[in-house]
């Protein structure tokens, strides 16, 4: 196994701060840069702003005569004002592992910084501030300035500032969105008493235009020698277009920390028992795909065996098993101590047995399927009464549970086949699961969500009736609501819900697309190792299963040969060439995970081409958005949208009234409600819909998506709560309606708002 240790890296001040690795984009070229640079002045622009500066994959050190092995480099950190984290995980040839972690400050004595939006709308007027931080023992006074070539400045674009010491002040600019596309702007703070001593943060927003676009989305894979190509074509119609090309290269893993804590927990118990099975199998697979030493595999394979004995033995004689205090009042005569939700866990991790070569009995996992299936209440749900005491007994988490069931008897069913009247059930819970995936309630929690999908997944495969469009929404909607790195569940488990959430999403995301999502995943695996310090061994038992799950889902990255490159071109133009690092083809081709082909984009047919030279296979696709003048609407079915004010103030809420009409009986309607940067969601008035039963579900993914189901004929309408959450005027792109199993789609009109 390679071996890392903990380096020191270097963060310098902002006198000589390196410059960032890449060239200033073209975009900036048009900014005035106040001042002129003089011997004596003082001037920082600040660029980059990605969140990861280094990630190194693999190292080996060799120890030198004295036995201990180092590593110095070199890191060029970010542009930003505040904390990197690093991270080091380290393994030897005997497995042991082990994991270091520094701060390093990156900080300068005044520095500005602005809260412009991430996107607004073309004419969108917003009030926006600049704020200047001033870490000295002496106020610090000059001018603040916001400039752009793409942004109108309403009003003045200085302002004075006096910023007292150890403190931080603001002044507020009102700028109007122009033309559509990437808008670049800069911030500058001039100190006035040091002539020429500037600090200025150069960013960009993006500007949309009016109207609703349609979403397309073309994929494909890279491999070593072989040609790409994608055609695009833009008509006459279209008013504008969005071309996105997205190349993900595989990440590295880092390594695991805590298999020894877990697998020689000395609780009692299924719970315990259950999770170093699966933490146990998860490892072994992973050390077995990364070659490690037979030694370090053949120890933990005698844990897996030792942990699988001990959940056998939990087994009760209905074919449950219960959680530790349980079993023993079982054995003391008090009453059954089996629990669907502990059953589950348990036959989850028999079920994964299954795929690796510790047998496991068929006895055991068709009497706890048994034991699952017999255990249903009246409306196919687990009873969770037994868990109650975390969060009380409800919908959500009877929903949630019997989901979680489902999964775990699926993964079974491809050894062991379902007959007759368990069959039957079985299809009762898939079709419960369908409910969820297409917007039914339990879509809005991420773990009920993945679940359904995971287990409708296993059940396809197991009777040869894959589910394979029901997947793909489930997993556009588990991506839509993805946090940066974790998943909010809503239900058991506290801050390990969110590991087990995350975890799910992760062998779902792995299992049915592998290598297609590891770039939007390499937050999760950070996230996931951000957790242990505050809680230990990741909060409890079952929690570091999941965690140690999840790490080991996605293998490290495999060799790259040396010199390998990425060439994208349009119409036999060349657009970007990348080297690709052999050492960390993640981070090298970071530079290749967007890239806006809009401006190659003009009326016509055009083809994109991607070469690549190295031999890793490599998921690409191309997402196009059109505005276009073209209406889809369907006859049968109209949207239109009223707001209940056409003003409001910074934090009061308003509402609109959507009103649908429909000619055909509809199973399932999803409405996207577009958001703006003035205007924000108002989560409490809309947990109170779905209680209320007014909508099924809701998320937010940059819009408001509603899900109703069984609309009849005729009208429906329903008032979405809204809050004013920055000042300006702003345009609320078209309503639109998707009938989720025909073609049936409407937009409403565009409406405005002002937030006073």
């Amino acid at each position: 196994m390679p071996m890392a240790t903990s380096a020191p890296a270097k963060a310098t001040g902002e006198a000589s701060k390196k410059a960032p690795a890449e060239a200033k984009p073209d975009v900036y070229a048009a900014l005035p840069v106040p001042g002129v640079p003089k011997k004596d002045v003082n001037i920082t622009i600040r660029t980059d702003f990605s969140p990861t500066s280094l990630w190194i994959p693999d190292l080996v050190l060799n120890p030198g005569k004295d036995g201990v092995a180092t590593k110095t480099f070199d890191a060029k950190l970010p542009d930003s004002i505040t904390t990197q984290r690093l991270t080091v995980v380290a393994t030897d040839d005997r497995g042991a592992v082990g994991i270091g972690k520094a701060l390093i400050k990156v900080d300068q004595d005044v520095s500005v910084r602005s809260d412009l939006p991430a996107e607004l709308t073309m004419g969108d007027e917003v009030e926006v501030g600049v704020a200047v931080r001033n870490t000295r023992k002496t106020s610090v006074s000059g001018t603040v300035s916001l400039s752009s070539t793409g942004l109108a400045l309403v009003g003045a674009g200085t302002a004075p500032i006096t910023v007292p010491a150890g403190s931080s002040a603001a002044v507020r600019f009102k700028v109007r969105a122009g033309a559509v596309g990437k808008t670049p702007f800069s911030v500058t703070f001039t100190e006035a008493a040091q002539k020429g001593r500037v600090d200025t943060e150069q960013r960009s927003l993006w500007v949309k235009p009016h109207g609703a676009p349609s979403e397309q989305r073309v994929a494909a894979t890279l491999t070593g020698g072989k040609i790409v190509a994608f055609d695009v074509v833009r008509t006459k119609d279209d008013l504008h277009l969005e071309a996105d090309l997205s190349v993900a290269f595989p990440s590295a893993v880092p390594l695991i920390e805590g298999l020894e804590d877990l697998a020689d927990e000395k609780l009692m118990g299924v719970d315990p028992d259950a999770s170093r099975v699966l933490a146990a199998i998860a490892i072994e697979g992973y050390l077995v795909r990364t070659k490690a030493p037979q030694t370090v595999v053949a120890r933990v394979h005698e844990k897996l065996q030792r942990a699988t004995a001990e959940l056998l033995i939990d087994q009760q004689p209905d074919g449950g098993w219960g959680w530790r205090w349980d079993t023993w009042a079982a054995q003391q005569g008090l009453g059954s101590g089996s629990s669907p939700y502990v059953t589950t866990h348990a036959l989850q991790a028999l079920g994964k047995l299954r795929f690796t070569n510790v047998p496991v009995p068929d006895s055991a996992i068709a009497s706890g399927r048994t034991y699952l299936l017999d255990h249903l209440d009246q409306n196919s749900d687990v009873d969770v009464s037994n868990v109650a005491f975390w969060e009380g007994d409800g919908p959500s988490k009877r929903r949630a549970a019997t989901m979680s069931a489902f999964q775990a008897i699926a993964l079974t069913e491809k050894h062991q086949k379902l007959w007759g009247a368990q069959l039957t059930k079985m299809n009762v819970l898939a079709k419960k699961a369908e409910d969820i995936v297409k917007g039914g309630p339990g879509s809005e929690d991420p773990l009920t969500l993945t679940s359904a999908v995971m287990g409708l997944w296993l059940h396809g495969q197991a009777s040869n009736q894959p589910k394979a469009d029901l997947v793909d929404q489930g997993v556009k909607s588990l991506l839509a609501s993805y946090r940066g790195g974790y998943w909010e569940p809503s239900w058991f488990h506290a801050w390990g819900g969110r590991i087990e959430a995350t975890r799910g999403v992760i062998e779902l995301l792995t299992s049915v697309a592998p290598g297609a999502y590891d770039a939007d995943l390499h937050d999760a695996v950070d996230f996931l190792l951000q957790t242990k310090p505050s809680w230990g061994a990741w909060h409890n038992a079952w929690g570091t299963a999941a965690a140690i799950e999840a790490l080991t889902f996605l293998d490290p990255t495999p060799p790259e040969k040396a010199g390998a490159t990425v060439t994208i071109a349009v119409d036999g133009k060349l657009v970007r060439t990348v080297k690709i690092d052999p050492e960390d083809p993640f981070t090298s081709a970071a530079a290749l995970r967007a890239v806006d082909l809009s401006p190659f984009m003009a009326e016509g047919k055009h083809e994109v081409r991607l070469a690549y030279d190295g031999n890793l296979t490599v998921p690409a696709s191309v997402s196009l958005k059109r505005w276009t003048l073209a209406k889809k609407d369907d006859p049968t079915l109209t949207i239109e949208r009223a707001l209940s004010a056409s003003s409001g103030v910074v934090g009061a809420t308003f509402s609109a009234q959507i009103t649908l009409d429909t000619k055909v009986a509809r199973p399932e309607l999803t409405i996207v409600v577009p958001l703006a940067a003035g205007v924000s969601i108002d989560a409490r008035a809309l947990d109170a819909l779905v209680k209320a039963g007014t909508i099924n579900a809701y998320r937010e993914g940059g819009s408001l998506f509603v899900s109703l189901r069984d609309v009849p004929v005729g009208k429906k309408s329903f008032a979405l709560p809204l809050v004013g959450a920055r000042k300006g005027a702003f345009s609320l792109s078209p309503v639109r309606v998707f009938a989720t199993r025909s073609s049936a789609e409407a937009t409403s009109t565009e409406a405005a708002f002002l937030v006073k």
